[in-house]
């Protein structure tokens, strides 16, 4: 699925904003040899700088759907407290730089 870049920007964005983040892969790789992060995972898990608040970002193209395993991952993150927020454009991000 695409994101229309929306992930290089959200990384861009929050590492020039004192984020550290990181880019999560779901699925497997070589052949099915390589299991990656579950069906449903984030494509980014960020933590905020200097108040260490976790983030998982889900980025989608502007007419992008939440598959269900994502909206499993939703509810549980909603459940336990944990940030799970989907980004649809560079406005989203910014929002979520400036939040707090």
């Amino acid at each position: 699925m695409s994101d229309d870049g929306l992930i290089a920007v959200v990384l861009s964005t929050l590492r020039k904003a004192g984020w550290w983040c990181a880019r999560l892969q779901s699925g497997t790789a070589h052949g099915g040899r390589m299991k990656l992060a579950p069906a449903g995972s984030p494509d980014v898990v960020a933590i905020r700088a200097y108040t260490g608040r976790g983030y998982l970002i889900e980025c989608k193209a502007r007419q992008g759907k939440i598959r269900r395993a994502q909206e499993e991952l939703k509810r549980w993150a909603d459940d336990s407290g944990v940030e799970y927020v989907v980004v649809r454009s560079s406005a989203d991000v910014a929002t979520l730089v400036g939040k707090e």
